[in-house]
Formats: structure tokens, C-alpha cells, sequence
């Protein structure tokens, strides 16, 4: 009962009002703690970071959190690995246009690259930065590849110039690169995304389509947290 309170009061404290508190978001940051063996603060500060950050709503919070509980059953990541993982790739995800199943899914699907929830985060965001090349030396790698046609088309983003959902980036990754040998696709991924990114790039281009949207159903449709908790 004090750790729920403890928690009610972070909701409280990141702005949430009473009617949130108790019209969805308390029951949801208990349940996330449950499901995941988490401590019910940090549940509290995730719910609102994801509520901030994708615009979810209190009522819709309890479906929401099936997702980071999928996260942990389908990778090595706890939910403070995840917390950390959503303090630094978050914010660039939600703002780059990457949904929040979307990141759950990625995270849970690249997770076994990286020792920790804070370095997928930071490679992810990296990641998500460079898919506009930033370098001629970069836009003449994805040029090669055929992400970037001869008239200055990005694969990655649709007609309007919205980035395209993860299954369709994972498609494009691994096309590009299926036929390389291992030096190639690594010298192109370091290339185009950078020491750091290119851990992220290199665990998406390794999965097919299918692949990955097997993952997203697993992380994002596959989980009850009720049932978990």
C-alpha cells in the first residue's frame, strides 16, 4: 500500500491530475510494476514519460503498458533496462515519428546487442538520426544501396516526407544489404550510421520484415499485463 502511494504521488508530481491518477493511470503503473517485478516508482515514471512523449491518454494506459511488459518477457530487459532504454531514445523516437509499439518492439528485437537499456536507447536515437544523411560520404553509401534514388528520394521516408514504419525500414536495411559480404555490410553501416548507430542499423538489417513484425505482435499483442501481474 505505501509503495502504491509512493507511486501515486510520482504520478502526481509529473503533472498528472487526480482525475488521470485515478481514471487509469494508478492501476496501470501497478500493474507494470507487478507484471515486471519493477519497483512502482520507476512503473510511475515510465507511464508518464510514455504518456508525455506519444500523447496517451490515462484511459488508455492499461493497454498501453502490455507493451513495455512485453518488452520484458520477449527480451533481456527489465523494466529498468526499459526505463533507461526511454530516457534517451524516446524523446527522438516519438519526435522522428516512431510509434510507441514501434519502439518497444525495436528495443525488444535489438536488445541482445547491447548491455544495457541506456546504450540501445542512445544507438537507437543515433540510429534514427542519421536515416537523414547528415554527410555527403553518407548519402553516397545510401545512394549506392539504393536507399537514396538519383533524384534525392529517401527510402526511408514516404511521398509527404514522413518516416515510414519500422517493418518497412527493417525491409529496406535488410534488402540493401543481404547480397553484401560481412565486410561490406559493415563498412557501409559504419558508413552511413556511425560506430554507434550502426549496432541498432546492423541487429534490423540482420531481421527480415516478417521477422520483425513477428516481434512487434509478441512485444506489442502477445502480453497481458493483468494476466502477467
Amino acid at each position: 500500500t505505501t509503495e502504491a502511494a509512493a507511486a501515486m504521488y510520482g504520478l502526481a508530481t509529473a503533472g498528472l491530475s487526480t482525475e488521470q491518477i485515478i481514471g487509469g493511470a494508478a492501476e496501470a503503473t501497478v500493474l507494470l510494476a507487478n507484471a515486471t517485478g519493477g519497483d512502482m516508482t520507476q512503473a510511475a515514471h515510465v507511464a508518464t514519460d510514455a504518456m508525455a512523449l506519444w500523447g496517451i491518454s490515462a484511459d488508455q494506459m492499461g493497454e498501453s503498458i502490455n507493451g513495455v511488459t512485453g518488452v520484458s518477457n520477449a527480451s533481456k530487459f527489465d523494466l529498468n533496462d526499459y526505463a533507461l532504454a526511454l530516457a534517451q531514445g524516446g524523446g527522438v523516437a516519438a519526435m522522428a515519428g516512431v510509434s510507441f509499439e514501434d519502439f518497444n518492439a525495436t528495443i525488444a528485437a535489438t536488445s541482445s546487442f547491447f548491455s544495457s537499456g541506456s546504450d540501445a536507447g542512445t544507438s537507437l536515437k543515433t540510429m534514427l538520426a542519421s536515416l537523414a544523411p547528415s554527410t555527403d560520404k553518407a548519402a553516397g553509401a545510401m545512394m549506392e544501396l539504393g536507399l537514396i534514388t538519383e533524384d534525392g528520394s529517401n527510402a526511408f521516408y514516404d511521398a509527404n516526407g514522413n518516416l515510414r514504419d519500422m517493418t518497412d525500414i527493417v525491409g529496406l536495411l535488410n534488402g540493401a544489404t543481404q547480397d553484401l559480404t560481412e565486410e561490406q555490410r559493415a563498412q557501409y553501416l559504419q558508413t552511413i550510421f556511425g560506430n554507434d548507430a550502426m549496432r541498432t542499423a546492423g541487429a534490423l538489417a540482420g531481421m527480415t520484415a516478417d521477422e520483425y513484425a513477428a516481434m512487434y505482435a509478441t512485444v506489442n499483442q502477445g502480453t497481458s499485463a493483468m494476466e502477467q501481474a
